[in-house]
């Protein structure tokens, strides 16, 4: 599981990671504010295209990916971290 790197196993971790995995951005636009739901569809839309050609986990287009959500989703919920 390539979230395994990342803080968290709580929801937003697992949809995250559920919305890698498929290429489908809905599983976690639910847990982002709507306004940055564009950025989000790009970063994984991205991050899938980069995984599929590397298959490194580790490539900062997957990184980018994560920290972002975690950081929308936090800034949404008002904590510095998830909290699950």
């Amino acid at each position: 599981m390539i979230s395994q790197n990342y803080p968290g196993d709580g929801p937003v971790m697992i949809a995250a990671q559920k919305s890698f995995e498929t290429g489908n951005a809905s599983h976690i636009l639910v847990l982002v504010p709507e306004e940055s739901g564009n950025t989000v569809r790009n970063l994984l839309e991205k991050a899938c295209c980069q995984y599929r050609i590397r298959k490194d986990s580790r490539d900062p287009a997957i990184v980018s990916y994560f920290k972002t959500v975690i950081r929308l989703c936090s800034t949404c919920t008002g904590t510095d971290r998830e909290n699950g």
